[in-house]
């Protein structure tokens, strides 16, 4: 597993082999300059949601993306990814994508969904 930060100038690094508490433990002008916290396999994570938590608790947004084909990445693999807490969702499936995230917005009483 491995982690990013993506910046304001969109230049994705990676972290390589830091662990998470490492990097929420990065400066307070690095935490300012980074625009999302990326989980990459988060579906292979112990306690994706616990962490993610503790991710927006350290002042991060956080991103994961889906499975990564168009078969594979059904509504519930995109629902799994909102109801962990992540704020952004990188979809390979816009079909799924867009039903999933109505049915949250539906969920959350947004409208339209």
């Amino acid at each position: 597993m491995w982690f990013g930060f993506v910046f304001q100038c969109l230049c994705l690094s990676n972290f390589g082999l830091l662990s998470f508490y490492s990097i929420l433990a990065v400066s307070e002008t690095a935490k300012k300059r980074a625009i999302l916290l990326e989980f990459s396999h988060w579906d292979e994570w112990v306690d994706v949601e616990d962490d993610v938590a503790l991710a927006k608790q350290n002042g991060f947004r956080t991103f994961a993306a889906t499975k990564d084909n168009p078969i594979t990445a059904t509504v519930d693999n995109h629902l799994r990814l909102y109801h962990a807490g992540f704020d952004v969702a990188y979809t390979y499936n816009l079909t799924n994508a867009v039903e999933a995230r109505m049915k949250v917005n539906t969920l959350h009483r947004i409208s339209p969904p």
